[in-house]
């Protein structure tokens, strides 16, 4: 018990005992104040130790009154999975009977409903599944459980691979016995690592793994495809029916991932140009492989023309569109003036990438980092005085690291592409 619990009850306590003793017990005595203080605090710390013994009592009979309940809980939901009542029947009782925690852990913690191994194994109904994952969607670990099970129906399963909680999915993502649609499902779902679990899984079927190569193929910068990672082609059926699943596929991010990737096929881009989402056509609109009837039909749907369109995304809310325009070739000097002053520093490196980019715009941008001076060294357009200034910052300093190296070669190589030998100014 806390302190000020304790207080509340030692000093009544003490109030009252002093009170007995002063009036009754020790009234005729010569010492009664002296008696009556000793017999208050007596008193007092007896008041508590008997409230303590009070609350452990109580407290146990509640854990055991909770833990009766729990068992009654726990055989209702057997007896509701096996079957014995009608699906509005167990919505009734659950309404009138809210579970909780504990009530859930107790649940989960049944070994004759999710052992398969044990002889007194439930017989598990697979009709009433349904209406009780409805019923206990807000507990993602019971989710995952009852998705697992081999008697849950396939399109269950579906429907509890699409949650985003690793607890409703890690069941079935390394359940070698999950069908192989689910398996696909589990390689699209939003998070990577839960889609690398079920790709690992030794029965994943090639199609999750083809999914899972498009996708990581595509790094978080998607301006940026990691190095190395090409995804799969489009050259056999499977190939093209992975692709084309994803371009179909009802969750948006999925679509993204084809709209905002670098390898894309232009058939898969032409099919998204039609898409409802706003966001999938900006970037199919921004993709270097959308056909030019693509970004037509794009535009037209915003009742403009490219060049427009182009314009209006590079004011887009998003600095990632606003990134992709800066990166666009198409992007006019105008367009990279603006982004050139971009709040977003990665807007503004996109602008130094940018080949269109002239030598006033990159000679207006200035940053400290390899990757940006990096980008300023390989620019067609970055002035000869900005270069020879570049590699005399970098000459004059005593040691240079392998990124810094990399910046004065491509410098210098930008140089001599243009006629100028950088030895005469201090090699």
């Amino acid at each position: 018990m806390e302190v000020a619990a304790l207080m509340l009850i030692f000093i009544p306590a003490c109030m009252l005992g002093f009170l007995i003793g002063i009036l009754g017990l020790f009234r005729k005595s010569n010492a009664s104040i002296l008696l009556s203080i000793v017999f208050a605090i007596a008193f007092g710390y007896a008041s508590i130790f008997m409230v303590g013994i009070f609350n452990d009592v109580w407290s146990e009979s509640k854990d055991y009154i909770g833990k009766r309940k729990d068992v009654g809980e726990v055989k209702y939901f057997e007896e509701a999975l096996a079957g014995k009542y009608h699906e509005n029947e167990i919505r009734a009782h659950y309404r009138e009977h809210p579970i909780n925690d504990y009530v859930a852990r107790a649940i989960m913690s049944d070994k004759r409903i999710w052992e398969t191994s044990i002889p007194d194994k439930i017989i598990v109904d697979p009709n009433m599944i349904s209406a009780i994952m409805d019923i206990f969607k807000n507990y993602r670990e019971l989710i995952g459980l009852l998705a697992n099970l081999s008697e849950t129906p396939v399109e269950l399963k579906l429907m509890a691979a699409e949650r985003p909680e690793i607890e409703a999915v890690l069941g079935m993502a390394r359940n070698e016995q999950t069908p192989p649609e689910v398996l696909i499902k589990l390689a699209t779902h939003e998070n990577l690592d839960y889609a690398r679990i079920a790709i690992e899984n030794k029965k994943a079927p090639e199609e999750a793994r083809l999914i899972f190569e498009i996708r990581s193929s595509l790094s978080y910068d998607v301006l940026h495809p990691k190095e190395g990672k090409n995804p799969p082609g489009f050259d056999t059926v499977l190939q093209r029916s992975v692709w084309l699943s994803l371009v179909q596929d009802k969750r948006e991010f999925v679509r993204l991932w084809v709209a905002q990737h670098p390898f894309a096929p232009s058939s898969m881009l032409s099919s998204l140009s039609h898409d409802s989402s706003n966001e999938v056509l900006k970037w199919v609109f921004l993709n270097k492989n959308a056909t030019k009837d693509s970004k037509k039909r794009i535009a037209n749907r915003y009742s403009t023309n490219e060049k427009n369109l182009l314009i209006d995304l590079s004011k887009d809310k998003d600095p990632n569109i606003r990134q992709a325009v800066a990166s666009n070739t198409e992007a006019s000097t105008e367009i990279l003036k603006t982004l050139s002053t971009d709040e977003y520093g990665d807007v503004r490196l996109a602008v130094v990438k940018n080949q269109n980019a002239s030598a006033e715009i990159l000679n207006s941008l200035y940053g400290y980092d390899d990757e940006f001076n990096y980008a300023l060294a390989k620019n067609r357009h970055t002035s000869i005085e900005r270069l020879k200034a570049l590699i005399a910052k970098k000459k004059a300093q005593e040691r240079l690291s392998s990124n810094e190296s990399m910046i004065l070669r491509a410098a210098s190589d930008n140089l001599k592409r243009r006629g100028v030998n950088d030895f005469d100014y201090g090699e």
